[in-house]
């Protein structure tokens, strides 16, 4: 027969591991347009945990929490900059449509 705490160190730990690869996309997202582009977003599902925290685990949990506080908090500014940037390119789109012109762009650099 399995012992309960190894079931309750797998499970916490396969939950412990998709919170951290969450949080180490939401941080490249945050930081890289790109990965940002390119980044397939999934939904988050809350983990069905049966057992509590094991005690040996529960320090990678707080460091796990520490960080999504961080990102948290780093949120509105993100938000903020999406609103600007989008308000800028509303911008010019309208301004390029209203004048009957589509922008051009030439590269000198050949």
């Amino acid at each position: 027969m399995s012992d309960p705490t190894d079931a309750a160190v797998v499970e916490w730990t396969d939950a412990l591991d998709a919170l951290e690869r969450d949080l180490d996309l939401a941080e490249d997202l945050l930081g890289d347009r790109q990965t940002a582009q390119e980044a397939e977003i999934v939904e988050w599902a809350v983990p069905e945990l049966t057992t509590p925290l094991p005690a040996g685990l529960a320090d990678r949990a707080a460091e796990l929490a520490a960080r999504q506080q961080i990102l948290i908090e780093q949120l509105p500014d993100a938000i903020a900059a999406v609103r600007r940037q989008s308000s800028v390119s509303k911008k010019m789109n309208w301004s390029a449509r209203s004048a009957g012109q589509a922008s051009v762009y030439v590269d000198t650099t050949v």
